[in-house]
C-alpha cells in the first residue's frame, strides 16, 4: 500500500528540536514539525518485506558477480513467466521465489566462529566443503564492500582503513571503539538493504566518519556467541549443503526452520546493540558520511534513500527498541529530514529536473515515491505519495 500523499515544507530550521545542539558538523536543521510530518508520510516495512528485499538483492548481486546464467545451488525451482521482460530484477525475483529449504540469507549468516563450531558434529571434509560454499555466497557482498569502501577511504585520505564483511553485524556496520581504529566491519544485510553503490557509500562513509572525527567512546562489542539452537540449525543446513542434498530429513528440517527464525530475526534487527556513540556523534557521522560519499563520486541521494528505508523499518518493526543498534542513533525521521536538506543543498544546481528555479530529484522507495525540490540554501519541498 502506498504512503499517503503529504506536502512538506522543509525550511532552514524554525523551532528546531534541541537534539543536535552539540554536533560539530554544520548540520541542516530538523524541527519537531518536520520530523512529525516525515514520520507521518514514511511507510512501514515489516520483517517479511525486509527479508524479501534482502533475498532479491542478494540474487542480483550473485548474477552481477557470476554472470546471467549462473543459478546458485539454493535455487531449486527457478522459472520465469514467458510474458515477463527478462531483466536483472525479474530474474533475481524469480530466484528468490525458487529457493529450496536452504536460504541464501542463512548462508550469509555463517561467521568463522559458527563454521568452527560445526567441527564438533561434521567431518573435516564436510566442514571444508561447506566453508567453500559459504565463501562463494559471501563473495558478491564482500567484493562490493571492498570496492565501494576503497573509494571512500581514498577521499578521506585514509588508505589504511580497510573494510571487512562480518556476518555477526547483520543489518549494521561499525568500527571498533578504540584509538587508531582502522577496520570497518559490515554486516551482509546492511549491504543488501542498499540497492545501489550510492546507498552503500553513504553507509560506509558514515562509519569512516566515526573514525576520522575521533569518535572513540567505549561501546558495544561484536557478539560472536553462537547459541545451541543456532548451532543445531547450522549443522542441519551445513550437512545438506556440503553433501549437495537439498532434501533434509524431518528432524533436520524442523531444526533448520526453528533456527532459521532466530537467524532471520538477527538479520532484521542486527547482532550488535547500541554503538556507544552519542546521538550527536551519529549526526556528525551522517553529515560527514554524505560529504565523503559525494567526494568519492557517488550520488548523495543514496543517503536519503537508505535513511528512509531504515525509518520505514523502524516504523514497521515497532520502533527503535526493536532494532537494538538504532537505539543510540537519532530517530529515523530526523535523519531523513537532515539528509534530504543536505542532499538538496548539494544537488540544487544539479537536479534531475528544474521547476521554478529549484533543483528537483525523485527517490523511489518500497512504499512511496518522493519528489524533492530544493534551493541552494537548503529550503526544500517534499511531495511523497
Amino acid at each position: 500500500m502506498r504512503a499517503p500523499v503529504a506536502l512538506v515544507l522543509v525550511t532552514a530550521c524554525a523551532g528546531c528540536a534541541p537534539a543536535g545542539t552539540f554536533s560539530r558538523a554544520p548540520l541542516p536543521g530538523a524541527s519537531r514539525n518536520e520530523i512529525a510530518r516525515v514520520t507521518q508520510y514514511v511507510g512501514a516495512a515489516n520483517e517479511a518485506s525486509l527479508l524479501r528485499l534482502l533475498k532479491v538483492n542478494f540474487y542480483k548481486a550473485w548474477l552481477t558477480e557470476f554472470g546471467p546464467d549462473a543459478v546458485p545451488p539454493t535455487v531449486v525451482n527457478f522459472h520465469l513467466n514467458p510474458s515477463d521482460a527478462v531483466t536483472l530484477d525479474t530474474v533475481a525475483a524469480g530466484m528468490a521465489d525458487g529457493e529450496g529449504s536452504i536460504s541464501a540469507l542463512l548462508l550469509l549468516q555463517f561467521t568463522p566462529e559458527a563454521i568452527s563450531a560445526l567441527s564438533q558434529s561434521l567431518s573435516v571434509a564436510e566442514v571444508q566443503r561447506f566453508g567453500a560454499i559459504v565463501n562463494q555466497y559471501q563473495a558478491p557482498v564482500r567484493h562490493r564492500i571492498e570496492r565501494v569502501g576503497a573509494r571512500i577511504a581514498a577521499v578521506a585520505n585514509r588508505a589504511d582503513i580497510t573494510f571487512t564483511l562480518d556476518p555477526a553485524f547483520g543489518l549494521n556496520a561499525g568500527a571498533p571503539h578504540a584509538l587508531n581504529a582502522k577496520t570497518v566491519f559490515v554486516g551482509p544485510q546492511i549491504v543488501l538493504l542498499t540497492e545501489s553503490d550510492d546507498e552503500l557509500a553513504a553507509v560506509l562513509g558514515h562509519e569512516v566518519a566515526h573514525i576520522t572525527q575521533g569518535h572513540t567512546r567505549a561501546g558495544a562489542i561484536r557478539d560472536a556467541v553462537v547459541t545451541t539452537l543456532q548451532v543445531t540449525a547450522m549443522v542441519a543446513v551445513a550437512a545438506a549443503a556440503a553433501n549437495s542434498n537439498q532434501r533434509l530429513s524431518q528432524q533436520q528440517l524442523t531444526a533448520s526452520m526453528v533456527g532459521a527464525a532466530a537467524l532471520t530475526g538477527l538479520a532484521a534487527r542486527g547482532a550488535v546493540t547500541a554503538s556507544g556513540y552519542t546521538r550527536d556523534n551519529e549526526r556528525d557521522a551522517d553529515y560527514y558520511g554524505i560529504q565523503l560519499a559525494t567526494a568519492a563520486g557517488y550520488d548523495s541521494v543514496g543517503a536519503a534513500r537508505v535513511f528512509t528505508k531504515l525509518a520505514m523499518l523502524e516504523k514497521g518493526l515497532g520502533g527503535q527498541s526493536a532494532i537494538p543498534f538504532l537505539v543510540d542513533h537519532p530517530g529515523g525521521a530526523e535523519r531523513v529530514v537532515r539528509a534530504v536538506k543536505e542532499v538538496g543543498r548539494l544537488r540544487a544546481r544539479d537536479g534531475d529536473f528544474f521547476e521554478e528555479g529549484l533543483g528537483c530529484w525523485t527517490v523511489s522507495l518500497p512504499n512511496a515515491k518522493c519528489t524533492t525540490c530544493c534551493s541552494g540554501t537548503s529550503i526544500c519541498l517534499n511531495d511523497c505519495g
